[in-house]
């Protein structure tokens, strides 16, 4: 619900924008090099259910956690760069690539304790995912060669997705380290102002909404010195949810199990530097 408001928000101002475009002309100039950067919410629906079901699986007979917990996250960073093309007075296309990610290192201490048996861990997990996106874009502008205008548009293109697993616990010692990578689409709408600082230097505000979910990642995975190759991040929902890392052919996939998904889906709000190149 939460990203169907957003993108529904974004669609308006865009439709806005399109309906206001008929204003003035803008200059000669018809090329122009942005860089951009800020804050996104991900949704990462999948890994925040795996981390809750990682915490609540360890909550049973003879099993507590005395201290921290495997958290969910959501916050990150968006930055890159735009190569703008001006083919009409107000509408123009542009190539888009940066870097966004989220990450979150999380604690916590545990205890195993039958009646006989008394042990304590120290455990550490650090999950990162990441993209570089690839985004062809089209961008209609109200008000062009005014020294405030704002704009609306839509882009579409292809990401590099990766995802990194660094579990570790001590006492006893044990690590699994898993690096996960995936090609995925991305659909980009997006709607802001621009306040011209000085001729050809325009300060630029915008509120993005990114529609990526980052499917089919596998990689390497080092299973406390087992190292295994083409691990699949799997999701598994049998009332405690799970995240686990296998071959595709050593899971028999349907039912509650199913590939997961990172996914980056989500709302950017970001600020940025636009240059006009003579």
């Amino acid at each position: 619900m939460r990203k169907i408001s957003c993108l529904g928000l974004l669609f308006f101002f865009l439709f806005l924008s399109i309906r206001g475009s008929g204003v003035s002309a803008p200059g000669n100039d018809r090329f122009s090099l942005r860089l951009f950067g800020g804050g996104s919410y991900y949704l990462l629906d999948d890994i925040k259910k795996g981390l809750e079901g990682w915490d609540a699986l360890w909550q049973r007979k003879w099993h507590n956690i005395l201290e921290g917990g495997f958290l969910p996250f959501h916050w990150g960073i968006y930055f890159g760069t735009e190569f703008e093309a001006r083919i009409k007075p107000h509408f123009s296309i542009s190539i888009e690539t940066g870097f966004l990610q989220a990450r979150r290192e999380s604690f916590r201490k545990i205890e195993y304790n039958d009646g006989y048996v008394d042990l304590h861990y120290d455990e550490t997990l650090d999950i990162a995912v990441k993209a570089v996106p690839l985004i062809v874009s089209g961008t209609f502008r109200g008000l062009p060669g005014k020294r405030f205008s704002y704009f609306g548009g839509i882009g579409l293109g292809l990401c590099l997705g990766m995802m990194d697993w660094q579990y570790e616990a001590v006492s006893p010692d044990g690590r699994q380290e898993w690096k996960g990578w995936t090609i995925s689409p991305v659909l980009q709408v997006r709607t802001g102002i621009e306040l011209e600082l000085r001729k050809g230097i325009f300060f630029v505000l915008e509120a993005v909404g990114l529609l990526a979910r980052l499917q089919g990642l596998k990689g390497r995975l080092d299973d406390f010195g087992t190292v295994t190759e083409d691990a699949v991040f799997w999701f598994n929902d049998f009332g405690y949810n799970d995240i686990f890392f296998l071959p595709k052919g050593q899971v028999t996939e349907g039912g509650d199990i199913r590939k997961g998904i990172a996914d980056l889906s989500g709302c950017s709000l970001r600020a940025g530097i636009r240059f006009l190149l003579k």
